[in-house]
């Protein structure tokens, strides 16, 4: 049945008039969701426990400071400042437990007071969420991640530098190591650095803390693999790896060492992978190196339409116009197809640090202090990682079923700005029929069913 011009619309000849007037409306409802979620993992008193002693003097307490944060990046207040414009929803004060939000002045002289000590504290207040995690799904196995970012800032805050920085050349910056997880997406540890550092500055000193830790948090339980580009293909780092026990894929830097060069021209007899891919392993000791270690060495063809005429080749590559050539060090046992396809699994680690950045505030720089700045970093880490546990917990996706050497993520998962539309983002009325307080939803079928859905994985009430 063909249904009527009048059914269909109307014409709108005038503008809405626009009131302000005091509701107990939110613009985010899904926030309700969150705070359930946040008292069965106990949030607030890890935060208390593990925050305590920080010495900070406001008026407001250490933890609620920090939920306050944590919140403001959840729902994509990117900058301090922009406070002003959520401060009346009462979906956020109630989140937070506070009756009146605190200003944009105190929280920038809160993160101030985040001394070494306290930051120490707030780096292992997110290992021990981490941990928790791990041990609830069970995994036997970590694949570990290694990469450095850039951080552009506006001005010159304390101890950035102008260094790399390809996107934005010459402007001051900060250079960040992160260890992501990559069978959950969960950032491990994040560590703020100088701008104007090599990538692999201090990796060795980085990495051994959070193995480390998570040795002894997990009890040995686990095993454990790194992998990393060439930025942190050294002696001391293999060295490291070996005497933790741990199994290492590392690309190795060709412009460092022209003994791999020479190793692929003087090479004639080549195992054949596939039709395109051909591959040799070779023990090498390397000069000044104690020991040998096993190397793979992959000779890809390039496809036609990559095929640049005239190309200027890099002085100490082997590269040309015909092949790609790569280099792994590892001690991984697996063949070598797996180690290639284990090698391409690093690419997720990129978008998460992406993600991390365009929707959890991570490149913001709230202060020229940098404690604050390396602190309000641990927040936006921590609100990234709650909320990848909140989908793995409570959206209940299954297993993907794409779980391979390659790809190493074990679960299926949505983007955050996905999540934000389908949870948070809801408008809503907070009223009190019959005397008890309720949050009240548009009759929309499809958010009634998945906020159904979520409140049951949690095992709650809708």
């Amino acid at each position: 049945m063909r249904l009527k011009k009048s059914e269909i619309g109307s014409r709108v000849n005038s503008n809405l008039g626009i009131k302000f007037i005091r509701q107990d409306l939110t613009s985010y409802s899904g926030l309700e969701l969150i705070k359930r979620y946040y008292r069965i993992i106990r949030l607030k008193e890890s935060i208390k426990a593990r925050m305590k002693n920080i010495g900070y003097q406001g008026d407001y307490p250490v933890h609620k400071m920090i939920l306050l944060l944590i919140t403001m990046i959840i729902f994509g207040v990117e900058r301090v400042s922009n406070i002003e414009y959520i401060k009346d929803d009462p979906l956020v004060k109630r989140l937070c437990e506070l009756d009146r939000l605190s200003s944009r002045y105190s929280i920038a002289r809160f993160l101030k007071y985040f001394t070494d000590d306290a930051l120490k504290s707030f780096i292992e207040l997110n290992s021990v969420l981490l941990v928790e995690q791990i041990k609830k799904l069970g995994l036997t196995t970590l694949t570990i991640d290694i990469d450095g970012t850039v951080v552009s800032s506006r001005g010159n805050p304390e101890l950035s530098g102008k260094g790399y920085n390809p996107i934005k050349r010459g402007v001051y910056s900060y250079f960040p190591l992160t260890a992501y997880l990559a069978q959950t997406g969960h950032f491990i540890k994040i560590k703020n650095r100088s701008g104007n550092v090599h990538d692999s500055n201090g990796s060795t000193e980085f990495i051994e803390e959070f193995i480390t830790s998570l040795k002894f948090m997990l009890g040995g339980r686990v095993r454990l693999r790194i992998r990393h580009d060439g930025a942190f293909f050294s002696d001391k780092n293999l060295k490291m790896y070996e005497l933790q026990g741990l199994e290492y894929a590392s690309k190795v830097p060709f412009y460092r060492y022209p003994v791999f060069k020479n190793k692929i021209i003087s090479r004639r007899n080549w195992r054949r992978l596939d039709s395109k891919t051909l591959y040799f392993y070779k023990k090498i000791k390397l000069a000044s190196w104690d020991r040998d270690r096993l190397f793979l060495f992959i000779r890809m063809e390039v496809p036609k339409k990559k095929k640049v005429k005239g190309l200027q080749l890099d002085l100490f590559s082997p590269d040309n116009i015909d092949y790609e050539y790569l280099v792994v060090c590892t001690n991984i046992k697996l063949k070598a197809k797996n180690i290639i396809r284990f090698m391409s699994g690093r690419s997720a680690q990129e978008k998460a640090i992406g993600e991390l950045k365009s929707d959890f505030a991570y490149d913001k720089l709230p202060s020229s202090s940098f404690n604050a700045n390396s602190t309000f970093q641990q927040i936006s880490m921590m609100s990234y990682n709650l909320m990848n546990s909140f989908q793995l917990d409570a959206m209940g996706y299954s297993k993907t079923e794409k779980r391979n050497i390659a790809s190493t993520r074990w679960y299926k998962n949505l983007r955050f700005k996905t999540i934000r539309f389908l949870v948070i983002y809801k408008a809503g009325i907070v009223n009190r029929p019959n005397g008890k307080y309720t949050l009240s939803l548009s009759n929309n079928k499809a958010t009634e069913k998945l906020y159904k859905y979520i409140s049951e994985n949690l095992g709650i009430a809708a």
